[in-house]
C-alpha cells in the first residue's frame, strides 16, 4: 500500500479512454474535488477505473457522457464513473458484482467477471466498490482509505 493521487489516475485513464469515448460517441470527462490522495495500490486502482469506464462505454448509448471524478467522500478517497444511461434495474444490482453475472437485456458481449475482479482487487486494498444506479444515471465507486 502506498499514498496515490486519485486525481492523477482520473486524468490518466480519462486521457487512455478518449478515442474509444470519442469513436463510440461519448464525450468523457474528469472532475476533482479537493484532495484526492488515498492509500491502495496503484496499478490496482488503474485496473478498477479501466474497468468502470470498459463498462460505461459499453452499456450506455452513444451520445451520454461518461465522467471520472476523484475527491472525498464520507472521509474516504473516491474514484466515481458515472454514466447517463438507462440504469441497472434494482432488482439486478445486488448480482452485478457475481462471477459471469450479466444484467438482463444489456449487452452481452464481455464474460461477466471485471465487476467481479474489480471488487475483489477493492477489497484487497482495504476498500469497497459501490453502486448507485436508477434512470439516466449510474455511478460505480472505488471508496479507499483517505491518505492523511
Amino acid at each position: 500500500r502506498e499514498t496515490l493521487d486519485l486525481g492523477a489516475v482520473a486524468r490518466s485513464i480519462c486521457r487512455e479512454f478518449e478515442a474509444v469515448a470519442r469513436s463510440k460517441e461519448h464525450p468523457i470527462e474528469t472532475a476533482l474535488d479537493g484532495s484526492t490522495d488515498a492509500v491502495g495500490d496503484e496499478q490496482r486502482t488503474i485496473q478498477i477505473g479501466r474497468i468502470l469506464v470498459e463498462n460505461a462505454l459499453l452499456h450506455t448509448p452513444p451520445g451520454t457522457t461518461v465522467r471520472i471524478r476523484a475527491g472525498r467522500r464520507n472521509g474516504r478517497a473516491v474514484l466515481e464513473v458515472e454514466d447517463e444511461g438507462p440504469g441497472i434495474p434494482a432488482t439486478q444490482q445486488g448480482r452485478v458484482f457475481d462471477r459471469f453475472y450479466r444484467v438482463e437485456g444489456g449487452v452481452t458481449a464481455g464474460s461477466g467477471l471485471g465487476l467481479a475482479i474489480a471488487k475483489e482487487l477493492a477489497e484487497l486494498m482495504g476498500g469497497a466498490i459501490e453502486l448507485e444506479s436508477g434512470p439516466g444515471s449510474t455511478v460505480f465507486r472505488l471508496a479507499l482509505p483517505a491518505a492523511a
